[in-house]
């Protein structure tokens, strides 16, 4: 009996040592927290779990369900904005965009990528200036407020054949139920698959700048020459890779994340807001958003700073102690109705100089305020074409600039555009030369080039590529068989 009593005892020390704490908070508290399919309280919460990974669900009357998946290896601290089902509903709706031939897609002068494209979360009844553009055809141009059902614009785009060229009237119509962004609805447009893993699991996965899930995950993505896939985690150094898939294959991509070294002369701090969620700066440096705990900062003094959309900066020095954790909390204050907004600039090349109004404004990734209105924002780096546009700004609101810096092309630089097609051997022509049947590898001037890929008895297939230097484009073909 003895004997059983101590066993019994070291079963019991062995899961207090090895048990973790789980914190759970939510935007706005409340919700019901079910870990493991069992229910164990409501936001705020703090349980103790086994190191691993634990299914997380949320639910809440009024609100989408949201479900995370948990890796704990030590104290974790999960916080969740909820998403009103009402708000949503009543509010914004989509519009989806389509084109002959597939063209770039601006949305108030904002680059969103390639048609065919759903533009989400768009307010019902405010006017939105969509813009379709392709090297040889007359830019399409056209107005568009969303309404309670999903707008489809379709677009003709017409070759330039000399000064009387005219866009077309689009044609609008309107269909009800649910859209997944980027679903194919042509043959001519070709997809794959993606499927990410990383060691450890649970990194945040971000394709061409969107999140589209956890780590392991499976994403379906277009055939287009390359896309960008970033993995984050907290407590790890972010990784990116650019990678193409062949239509109707799958592209395994496996990360094995590095961890930041925190060294013995750093601190931690723990930052938190109400209202949650407000993105954290440590020396300008954007690490996530509250509720968050920074590790590894170096002892001594740093500026910390809050930013979230409505609401003014909180910026505060604060000094950091070796092997402590700080803790900083703060009630954000809610910014007075102005007509000023404010223009968030990003680029894949950080460090990029940004220009407003032919004013110099910083580096990016940067944060603007100005007037509500209209403005010119320019964004130039050594060994890049300068990047330009027109950008509306709504007061109170955050316009969100992303800028894709291109190459700069040396004298003679050249690069490679290799085509494939389903079928095979269909024929190649680059800028209206004929290059051969695909599988054709080119070597081509570095920027911009039309491709054509046709055979007969199939409708013809046309897109507009990229080359920098010393790189292969890839374009892959999906040819569409025309009817008997």
């Amino acid at each position: 009996m003895r004997n059983m009593v101590l066993l019994l005892l070291v079963i019991l020390l062995s899961a207090i040592v090895t048990a973790e704490q789980l914190t759970i908070t939510s935007e706005p508290s409340g919700a019901s927290v079910y870990v493991s399919n069992s229910l164990r309280g409501t936001t705020p919460v703090t349980i103790d779990v086994a190191k691993g990974k634990h299914g997380v669900k949320m639910t809440m009357s009024g609100y989408r369900d949201e479900v995370r998946t948990a890796v704990v290896e030590g104290d974790t601290i999960i916080n969740v904005l909820l998403s009103s089902i009402s708000k949503d509903r009543a509010h914004t709706s989509s519009i989806r965009v389509e084109s002959n031939p597939q063209a770039y897609l601006y949305l108030d002068n904002v680059l969103q990528g390639m048609t065919p494209k759903v533009l989400t979360k768009l307010e019902i009844g405010k006017q939105y200036t969509i813009k379709l553009v392709k090297k040889g055809y007359v830019d399409y141009v056209v107005k568009q407020a969303p309404t309670a059902s999903i707008v489809k614009v379709v677009a003709n785009l017409i070759p330039i054949a000399g000064p009387k060229a005219v866009a077309p009237q689009p044609k609008v119509t309107k269909s009800i139920g649910k859209v997944k962004p980027m679903e194919a609805t042509t043959d001519e447009i070709a997809y794959g698959t993606f499927a990410v893993s990383s060691t450890p699991s649970g990194a945040d996965v971000y394709i061409d700048g969107q999140l589209v899930g956890q780590s392991p995950t499976t994403t379906q993505v277009t055939a287009i020459p390359s896309h960008e896939i970033k993995l984050v985690k907290n407590g790890y150094h972010p990784y990116t890779i650019f990678r193409s898939v062949d239509p109707e294959d799958t592209e395994t991509i496996t990360a094995t994340l590095l961890s930041r070294q925190i060294k013995a002369n750093t601190g931690s701090i723990y930052v938190t807001s109400a209202p949650a969620s407000a993105a954290v700066y440590v020396d300008d440096v954007y690490h996530g958003r509250t509720p968050l705990t920074v590790k590894g900062i170096a002892a001594g003094e740093h500026r910390v700073k809050l930013a979230l959309d409505g609401f003014k900066d909180y910026i505060s020095s604060k000094k950091i102690t070796m092997g402590r954790t700080l803790n900083v909390g703060t009630s954000l204050v809610r910014q007075p109705q102005t007509d000023s907004g404010t223009i968030a600039v990003t680029a894949v090349q950080r460090e990029a100089t940004v220009y407003v109004d032919d004013m110099l404004k910083g580096m990016t990734p940067v944060r603007v305020s100005v007037k509500a209105g209209q403005h010119t924002v320019k964004v130039a780096k050594g060994g890049f074409v300068e990047y330009s546009a027109l950008v509306n700004v709504n007061p109170n609101r955050v316009s969100n600039v992303f800028a894709l810096l291109k190459p700069a092309a040396a004298a003679g630089a050249k690069g490679i555009i290799d085509v494939k097609s389903v079928p095979l051997q269909a024929e190649v022509m680059i800028d209206g030369e004929a290059k051969g049947t695909a599988p054709v590898a080119a070597s081509v001037p570095i920027g911009l080039h039309d491709v054509r890929v046709t055979k007969q008895g199939y409708g013809d297939y046309t897109t507009t590529v990229m080359v920098a230097d010393t790189k292969t484009t890839h374009v892959w073909a999906a040819l569409k068989k025309n009817r008997q």
